[in-house]
């Protein structure tokens, strides 16, 4: 399945996954960071 995608179309996945890990991480450190002041 993967071989049948192009390769910028697999790129973009792949950025915008990357995009959606370091948001989430960043919530986390952010909610950590709340949690640590109250």
């Amino acid at each position: 399945l993967v071989g049948i995608w192009p390769e910028a179309l697999r790129s973009d996945l792949l950025g915008y996954l990357s995009l959606l890990v370091k948001r989430l991480i960043l919530i986390e450190c952010c909610r950590g960071k709340i949690d640590t002041i109250f």
